[in-house]
């Protein structure tokens, strides 16, 4: 049986055969297959892209293998190991099929900022070395936002029952914001109308991409995204609207581009509600009880009425 690794497109990070190379018939380097900056046609200028992360963000890595074990090494520019990470397996009930899941959770806090790649070296005696492109890691990446995506099945190549979340940098923000309705009207035959109901919303263009656009497997992974039941941007759920996909803005043949749909807010807001968990101020409460007395037969010393007064401070 053959050695079998699965990474799905939701993977935060894109991953290349260390040593794939094309058929010989084939000229096209594919963008699945290889870095960015190598899959470039002769006749635009060189470029390269690098991914982004911050040092408080943490990168979830799942893959599926029918051999192990499985270590992600974190490597400088220069190729030199920094660190090492072992992909754990985990019991789900995708197992027994031949296939098994191995997760990692790398915390990027501990390291300094500057330009690093994974190297993912699997079985023993080693049997597939992958690589991802260079990332560069900052305390801080302006005009970035963070996507934290999670599913309630298991789907699209991902096993989301173990509770993982993917999570996913990329410069972008919002823009065109657009204040909508819903709206049901009755008019009569003299055209006087009547609003039935009504329910406003709001809707904002999603932005990718700096001035220099991104590379298409970012925008893959990003559409990707959309497929799942909850997206976050920055800690906020939206959703696509129906029928939007991803519009490109190019310039002339360079090879990057920026991207814009239309989404709106998951969860309609109809006002701001303000929590905190101080101690409220200690305040005394008097209560009057009014007991009707005959419920109880008659007391001596009452008036008439048998009504029974009585105050308590609580």
């Amino acid at each position: 049986m053959p050695n079998i690794l699965e990474i799905a497109t939701l993977c935060p990070l894109k991953f290349r055969n260390q040593n794939y190379s094309n058929p010989a018939p084939y000229n096209t380097k594919y963008f699945e297959d290889y870095h960015y900056r190598d899959t470039l046609p002769y006749y635009v200028a060189s470029d390269d892209y690098c991914q982004i992360w911050q040092k408080n963000d943490i990168i979830n890595v799942q893959i599926r293998a029918n051999y192990g074990p499985h270590n992600l090494e974190l490597q400088n520019y220069k190729g030199t190991k920094i660190t090492e990470f072992v992909l754990n397996p985990v019991t789900t009930s995708m197992d027994g099929l031949g296939m098994n899941t191995y997760e990692a959770s790398i915390a990027l806090n501990t390291f300094d900022a500057g330009i690093y790649r994974f190297v993912l070296k699997s079985g023993s005696p080693l049997v597939t070395v992958l690589e991802t492109d260079y990332f560069n890691l900052k305390d801080l990446h302006e005009g970035s936002i963070l996507f934290e995506v999670t599913h309630n099945e298991n789907d699209f190549g991902f096993v989301f029952e173990t509770g993982i979340k993917v999570s996913f940098r990329v410069h972008g923000g919002f823009t065109e914001y657009t204040p909508q309705t819903d709206r049901v009207v009755f008019i009569d035959q003299p055209r006087n109308i009547q609003q039935l109901s009504a329910r406003s919303y709001y809707t904002e263009k999603l932005v990718i991409g700096n001035s220099y656009g991104v590379p298409k497997w970012v925008i893959e992974k990003i559409n990707e995204f959309f497929l799942c039941k909850t997206v976050l941007i920055d800690g906020k759920q939206w959703a696509a609207v129906s029928g939007a996909k991803f519009d490109a803005s190019r310039v002339g043949k360079f090879q990057r581009a920026g991207w814009t749909m239309e989404v709106m807010p998951a969860k309609k807001r109809i006002g701001n509600r303000f929590v905190n968990d101080a101690p409220a101020a200690q305040t005394d409460y008097y209560v009057t009880y009014n007991i009707e007395g005959n419920l109880f037969g008659d007391f001596n010393g009452l008036s008439n009425s048998n009504i029974i007064q009585i105050q308590s401070n609580e």
